[in-house]
């Protein structure tokens, strides 16, 4: 049995394939040819178990024959390295033989590559004795058969593979014939393609290569490396030409039988801005904001709109009344063309002297005229004699808008025009001394000195000519039709008026107290660790406005931190607790917006949580999760919002320290967090509640209150109920217990309750009449009435009259008053606002409101 392996490389580790036959009854072994690679070789590996022989490899063939065991197979094949041929017992072929002699003895002359071992020495194709005369150049002698010299005799001796005739050191490789031609051991091309592709293919270094590379792939009769020419880059006898493969990449090459698009191969004007060869250069780098010039570089411009042309960034589309008179986009619409002398109502436009640009337009002073040169009194220029360009004869002047031989009165000759310094702005005091014309200002001469007229709605309150009427007196607070005219705090002012902007809601809570003006703005006062967001002041005696807030409908405030509803359903927060629902535990000096919320229609704040009301009556809530105080289910803290489980009707909501409630639609009401002291209103005393939880017996209330531990809840006949703690009497049932359920204030004769709040330890009521009432915890004066006992239900009021509404911190009560202003009482510390820190056992107006 023979086997045939084809092996790759010297390991012979790798087996490509493998056949059998049997040796002893010949046949042929088919083997499928392998591709071969560059820079591989690939070799034969024969073994047997009986006699034969094998032949050498021949497009996958291998032909066996019989056994050499006896005369009759004496020249017959035999495999390699196996069994003895003898010719009458006389001939032996070795290990290694490949063919027997039928006419040669075992010392026969051996004939170089007749197929036939003559000498029978085991050593078939054995140069050295073969080429011994001139009759054997040129015959073809195995690998490894030394090498062909010419001496006299010829010996082909190792790495040969073909003796030629002519002398080694100067023959020249033939490159298709596929003889080692120089004799050096190595056949350096034996592949017909390259003389048939002898245009762009050149033989050289064991291999055939593209013209042009310094380094190049194998090639071998079945597959051909492409030409290096972009025209005409191939494989396998197809060409592409490179130069139109890819859009706008003419200069597109071949490079390793592939076209090659390079950044230097687009055409110009263009680039391969997303690096993808199939749709080639595909930026117009001429036009193109994104990349202009070269892929990468943006066109921004700080003003106008930023443009890409020829591949350089400029500016187009100025607002109205700029302009970008230096084409770069670095600063935009540089020039105000409205005021601008040099660029008056366009790039390149100057106002001639005396003239000044207002509105866009080339304006002189009252008298004078503009002509080309600039601003002329046409009664006295000689120049402009009664109408631009009419120039008065030489020795004349111009008098009353008519040419004359000398200047009126005291005028004087400046240059040919008559001018009188006392009053002529181009020559005030002297000829030719220009006044000035400076922001929204017309120059003036007065005794022949300069000076200014402010446009109307502005000022000079600085005294400085220099910067003109630098302030609009239209809408200036502090200088509010003139200079140094204040208006109130927070007081708009509009058209040069303050305006009448009243107070609409107040909010307290433990270290503030903030207002709401019916304009949207806000004003703070008090402490809270910028609760009062203006910016930097942390603590304040008298009331300050809110930075950047003019748009507010509702507020309120907790321990450390202020909210705002702003017009178009977004809410606002600063201060410091995590509380401010941006998503950061940072503390805001001034307004931030709470992440996520468009539609809100109020916000409440507490102590470390607060919620929003959506305008669809869903309800989201952030800050501390602990105790469930976000009512989502969880106990986990959250910086933006969550929504409150199972909550889509609220029509109220009232965060307190540790629990909120909201009053639904029906007049239900909910709550959620702290049980503790029966402050969720079922009849239990759970320790919390991480969702809503119904308030027993209540459905029908129309306002509800909250600050600690216990709430109230205004009902449609006009009682009031509260629940929950009671140290101090604030639930007004005449107790001091607390109460796990609603249980009804005795008000005795107060009616008409119109409103409801809660402090710690107090509890306050407003009715339609405008009268206030408190009671509970008396401390800091915080009853109104005077008195610093106790109280567990209501008595005398501390407001009789004019109150709209009623809000209470947890030490003071503050009340909106009929003509829209403030009253606060209590715990002051600054949240009282009258510029002390004296608290106030009855109400107290604050600073300028």
């Amino acid at each position: 049995m023979v086997r045939v392996e084809l092996f790759e490389g010297a390991a012979q580790a790798d087996v490509l394939g493998a056949a059998e036959a049997n040796g002893s009854t010949g046949g042929t072994l088919s083997f499928t040819p392998l591709a071969r690679h560059a820079g591989h070789s690939y070799r034969l590996r024969v073994s047997a178990t009986g006699a034969g022989a094998v032949e050498d490899y021949s497009d996958g063939t291998f032909s066996v024959a019989a056994s050499c065991a006896g005369d009759a197979t004496i020249g017959g094949a035999c495999a390699e390295g196996i069994g003895a041929c003898r010719r009458s017992g006389t001939y032996v072929c070795t290990d290694g033989a490949r063919r027997c002699s039928a006419t040669s003895g075992p010392r026969g002359t051996e004939i170089c590559e007749n197929g036939i071992d003559e000498d029978c020495d085991g050593m078939d194709l054995s140069c050295p004795r073969a080429c011994a005369g001139d009759s054997r150049i040129g015959t073809t002698c195995s690998i490894g058969a030394g090498t062909c010299l010419r001496t006299g005799t010829w010996v082909c001796s190792g790495g040969s593979v073909a003796c030629d005739a002519v002398r080694p050191t100067t023959s020249p490789e033939t490159c298709t014939n596929r003889i080692d031609d120089d004799c050096d051991g190595v056949v350096d091309c034996g592949d017909p393609d390259c003389a048939a592709d002898v245009a762009c293919r050149i033989c050289m270094y064991n291999g055939c290569f593209d013209r042009g590379l310094t380094s190049g792939g194998w090639c071998d009769n079945r597959v051909r490396v492409a030409c290096t020419t972009s025209a005409g880059c191939a494989v396998e006898g197809t060409r592409t030409d490179c130069t139109t493969l890819y859009p706008h990449a003419a200069g597109a090459s071949c490079f390793g039988g592939s076209c090659l698009l390079s950044s230097n191969g687009c055409d110009a004007g263009y680039g391969n801005c997303d690096s993808n060869d199939v749709n080639g250069c595909e930026t117009d780098l001429r036009t193109t904001v994104a990349n202009c010039g070269v892929c990468g570089r943006v066109c921004t411009a700080p003003t106008g709109t930023a443009v890409c042309q020829a591949g350089v960034c400029g500016v187009s589309a100025c607002p109205a009344g700029t302009a970008s008179c230096d084409g770069s986009p670095t600063n935009g619409c540089e020039v105000n063309t409205n005021s601008d002398n040099y660029n008056c109502g366009g790039c390149g436009v100057i106002c001639g002297p005396g003239a000044g640009c207002v509105s866009g337009t080339c304006r002189c002073p009252t008298g004078q005229t503009y002509c080309s040169a600039g601003c002329f009194d046409v009664q006295t220029s000689a120049s402009n004699c009664g109408a631009c360009g009419n120039v008065c004869p030489v020795g004349t002047r111009c008098f009353g808008g008519t040419c004359s031989g000398s200047c009126p009165g005291t005028q004087v000759d400046c240059s040919g025009a008559c001018a009188d310094f006392q009053t002529d702005i181009r020559h005030c005091g002297r000829c030719h001394n220009n006044c000035p014309w400076n922001p929204h200002a017309t120059p003036t001469c007065t005794a022949a000195t300069c000076g200014q007229t402010c446009d109307s709605g502005f000022g000079d309150c600085d005294a400085n000519a220099a910067n003109g009427c630098e302030l609009d007196l239209r809408s200036d607070p502090n200088n509010c039709g003139a200079c140094g005219r204040r208006c109130g705090v927070g007081v708009a002012c509009s058209v040069g008026t303050c305006g009448t902007d009243p107070i609409t809601q107040v909010s307290g809570s433990m270290t503030h107290t903030c207002a709401l003006r019916q304009s949207g703005r806000v004003l703070c006062f008090g402490s809270g660790g910028g609760a009062l967001g203006n910016g930097g002041v942390s603590y304040s005696l008298t009331p300050v406005a809110v930075v950047g807030l003019t748009d507010a409908i509702q507020i309120d405030v907790g321990q450390y931190t202020s909210c705002a509803v702003r017009a178009g359903g977004g809410v606002m927060c600063w201060g410091s607790n995590g509380m401010n629902g941006d998503g950061t535990t940072t503390t805001r000096l001034v307004p931030t917006t709470v992440v996520g919320i468009t539609d809100a229609v109020q916000v409440s704040v507490g102590y470390s949580s607060a919620c929003a009301r959506r305008s669809g009556g869903s309800v989201v809530c952030w800050g501390v999760g602990s105790g469930g105080l976000l009512g989502n289910g969880a106990t986990v803290s959250s910086s933006t919002p969550v929504p409150v489980s199972g909550l889509a009707d609220a029509v109220q909501i009232a965060v307190g320290r540790s629990n909120v409630c909201a009053r639904r639609a029906g007049g239900g009401v909910v709550c959620w967090g702290s049980g503790g002291n029966g402050a969720l209103g079922d009849g239990s005393t759970v320790l919390y509640a991480t969702t809503p939880v119904a308030v027993s017996g209540l459905n029908d209330a129309v306002q509800i209150a909250l600050v600690s531990a216990s709430a109230c809840a205004i009902r449609a006949t006009g009682a009031v109920v509260c629940w929950g703690e009671n140290t101090a009497g604030q639930l007004g049932d005449g107790t001091t217990r607390d109460a796990l359920t609603p249980v009804t204030v005795m008000l005795g004769s107060i009616s008409d309750v119109t409103g409801v709040a809660c402090g710690e330890d107090f509890t306050c009521v407003s009715t339609r009449a405008g009268a206030a009432y408190c009671w509970g915890r008396a401390a800091y004066g915080v009853l109104g009435d005077g008195s610093t006992v106790n109280r567990t239900t209501p008595s005398a009021p501390a407001l009789t009259s004019g109150v709209a509404s009623i809000a209470a911190g947890d030490l003071h009560v503050c009340t909106v008053t009929a003509p829209g202003s403030l009253l606060c009482w209590g715990s002051n510390g600054g949240k009282i606002g009258d510029g002390t820190s004296t608290d106030r056992s009855s109400p107290t107006p604050p600073v300028g409101l």
